[in-house]
């Protein structure tokens, strides 16, 4: 009997009961289209929308202000604010890992990717989210393929779990 078949079902309950899946050399853990996640630095949780359409995280950001640039002036550092559908704010900063431009039929504007932690089931993993209003949009934050690489996989009929920490 192979590995994989010998812990079926154990993986059969786990799926069955919503639990995640312990990450192995063969099965890595579950995720639902929508989880209660936490970010970090901010210290607050959010529902988020797991999108593998998406290259890389995108979160609610207002506020966006310049704290540091090179004497070049390429952004070295901003602070933001962030906020979930519960209306708790925070105030962060962080060290810019890369700007891009976007035109688009509203104009242009700039758009800065920043590492932010996201803690999920015990687990924390820091990837780059791009920061951007979403303060219309249902979910305040996308996970994308940057945050599912090598550890998650989506089952789009589980159901979030309440419990984040």
């Amino acid at each position: 009997m192979t590995p994989l078949l010998a812990r079926l079902p154990w993986l059969v309950i786990c799926i069955f009961l919503g639990l995640p899946v312990q990450a192995t050399e063969t099965t890595k853990q579950i995720v639902g289209a929508v989880e209660q996640i936490t970010i970090v630095e901010a210290g607050i949780d959010f529902e988020a929308r797991i999108d593998t359409g998406a290259a890389s995280c995108s979160i609610d950001a207002s506020d966006i202000r310049i704290i540091k640039s090179t004497s070049a002036g390429a952004v070295q550092r901003i602070s933001f604010m962030v906020s979930n559908r519960s209306g708790e704010q925070r105030h962060l900063s962080a060290d810019v890992d890369s700007v891009t431009r976007i035109r688009n039929a509203e104009g242009a504007s700039i758009r800065y990717k920043v590492p932010l932690t996201v803690h999920w089931h015990g687990q924390e993993k820091t990837v780059l989210f791009t920061l951007k209003s979403r303060k219309n949009m249902t979910y305040h934050i996308l996970l994308g393929r940057n945050w599912l690489h090598d550890d998650y996989i989506v089952d789009v009929d589980r159901k979030p779990s309440k419990s984040v920490r």
